[in-house]
């Protein structure tokens, strides 16, 4: 409660890489933070920090990465299946994005964007498992779409 975050939260404050980097890990730390909550049973306190963690760190300020996934798990974990699931649904639309814009690319393109094309994927198949059991019309628009994506990313 005494951190002064700098105004990191408003999208108007410019983050450069190394400030971007340095707030994914504190995302992380947020995130493992609730997962120890969860496991002491303390969901409450999970909840609070897991609702500071989106307000500090949003993704208009913070791009949602690869670290939005376990905010998302412990969202589940404590119940709060609508915080889940929005920041889930906003994420899979980010990714489709990502993808769509990979696939679109001229052929000759392909081998130069394979490995993000791979991650990408491959955070969006992380995205499903947590969905899984939790949100069913999630879960079913996101494994059709990683299986779709995964089908044609193969078959180049």
């Amino acid at each position: 409660e005494k951190f002064r975050w700098g105004n990191m939260y408003d999208p108007a404050v410019y983050l450069d890489e190394t400030n971007l980097r340095m707030a994914s890990n504190l995302r992380s730390n947020f995130a493992r933070l609730a997962g120890s909550l969860i496991d002491e049973g303390r969901r409450d306190s999970a909840i609070v920090i897991l609702d500071k963690a989106m307000n500090v760190l949003p993704h208009e300020a913070v791009p949602y990465n690869y670290f939005i996934i376990p905010i998302i798990e412990n969202y589940y974990l404590t119940g709060e299946k609508d915080k889940a699931s929005s920041i889930a649904r906003h994420k899979a639309d980010l990714l489709k994005r990502e993808l769509n814009y990979y696939i679109s690319l001229d052929r000759r393109l392909w081998d130069y964007v394979e490995f993000e094309t791979h991650r990408a994927l491959s955070i969006y198949q992380e995205l499903s498992r947590v969905v899984t059991g939790n949100d069913p019309e999630l879960e079913l628009e996101i494994t059709t779409d990683v299986t779709s994506y995964y089908h044609f990313v193969m078959e180049r």
